[in-house]
């Protein structure tokens, strides 16, 4: 029989994973200057530990190739994103008031992270030669489905509230969704711009038309 841990192994080891995890965060902030400013192709460990400022040896103990530092990346920044969704809840407000906080939220993901709607991607690696692995697409996609259920779960409790009207809150949730997606796509693109309009005007303006399609009374 193995015997338990101690408290105290047990605290040494969180204190080792909490070093681990930080380190490699450090790793993955000095890393996303690289990628955003170089061609990923061109991108090498040696380039990365640089950038980290640590031997090429040491960035080896975290990340075995320079795509495994930029999956985290992708990851580490979504998840924001999806924090914020996610947390935008609030039951003492509407239905439509938190799915316009939830819209707010995107937009100022994409306002602050302009980089994945030019440089980098949620989906391909630079340059868009070559997809992501499927483990890291399919955990790309774990985190976007999250937002997603907590957008449906709002739309439902408002429907149920008698706020919205009664539709399919997981297609509304696609819908608004997209919505946000267009809107900081159409600002990455420079159409906002040739339309004289600023990527929050966008979303109001296609916030409120979506609301107003899907509430049930007049309360926002």
């Amino acid at each position: 029989m193995v015997a338990p841990k101690t408290t105290t192994s047990l605290l040494k080891e969180e204190r080792k994973a909490r070093r681990i995890r930080k380190r490699k965060a450090e790793i993955v902030s000095a890393a996303k200057s690289v990628f955003l400013t170089e061609e990923y192709k061109d991108v090498t460990m040696e380039r990365l530990a640089r950038a980290a400022d640590i031997s090429k040896a040491t960035l080896y103990l975290y990340f075995k190739t320079k795509s495994d530092i930029y999956h985290d990346l992708l990851v580490s920044d979504l998840q924001l994103l999806i924090d914020d969704i996610v947390g935008a809840e609030d039951e003492a407000l509407s239905a439509p008031q938190v799915l316009m906080a939830k819209a707010w939220k995107y937009a100022d993901f994409f306002q602050s992270h302009t980089e994945y709607f030019s440089r980098l991607s949620f989906y391909y690696y630079p340059g868009r030669a070559e997809r992501l692995a499927e483990d890291v697409a399919r955990e790309i996609e774990r985190l976007i489905v999250v937002a997603l259920r907590s957008i449906e779960a709002t739309i439902a409790r408002g429907t149920a509230a008698g706020e919205l009207r009664s539709l399919n809150p997981w297609a509304t949730a696609v819908a608004l969704w997209a919505l946000w997606e267009g809107a900081a796509q159409a600002a990455a693109t420079g159409r906002t711009v040739r339309f004289d309009l600023e990527l929050r005007k966008i979303v109001e303006a296609g916030m409120s038309a979506m609301i107003k399609g899907i509430r049930k009374t007049n309360r926002i």
